[in-house]
């Protein structure tokens, strides 16, 4: 028995001390102010009102620039994706476009190289004609000097005839 006092006991000074805590902390803490005036709260909801309404129209707000911001990014994706069909096409295109520069340069470089045979052909034609052109003189000449020699014969014959020596 002598626990079940001791327990009972000690049960009371648990319960003792935690009154004396709440009290402590009952005067410790902030006082309620049961009084506030009825214009006071008026001014206090008035008041949290006005912050709800502009926080609704913040809200609201808000909402609306997410949509045109929805809207916005959906315009750019599509422009976006034009733009990438655009540069693929683009790059295409260049791609076909140096091909056809290569191609462009073999055949240039080709015709420089027809080009620097046809300046010797030219070259060696031009020195043919020369040739030819100086045979040609050559052969007049030739033939001036036979058609002389003849005519020297021929004056020298009549001299001759006519009893005229040399």
């Amino acid at each position: 028995m002598m626990k079940e006092e001791n327990l009972s006991l000690f049960e009371r000074g648990a319960v003792a001390s935690s009154v004396v805590v709440l009290l402590i902390a009952t005067m410790v803490g902030p006082r309620l102010n049961p009084g506030m005036a009825r214009d006071e709260l008026a001014v206090a909801n008035a008041h949290k009102t006005r912050h709800i309404s502009q926080l609704a129209a913040s809200l609201t707000t808000a909402r609306q620039d997410h949509a045109a911001l929805r809207t916005q990014a959906a315009q750019t994706e599509q422009l976006l994706e034009k733009v990438r069909s655009e540069l693929d096409a683009l790059m295409q295109e260049r791609d076909t476009l140096v091909a056809q520069v290569a191609v462009a340069n073999q055949r240039v470089q080709e015709l420089e190289t027809r080009l620097q045979t046809t300046h010797l052909e030219a070259a060696r034609l031009k020195e043919f004609l020369s040739l030819q052109e100086i045979k040609q003189e050559r052969d007049e000449a030739m033939d001036k000097a036979t058609k002389a020699e003849d005519r020297i014969r021929e004056l020298t014959l009549q001299l001759h005839r006519a009893g005229v020596w040399p």
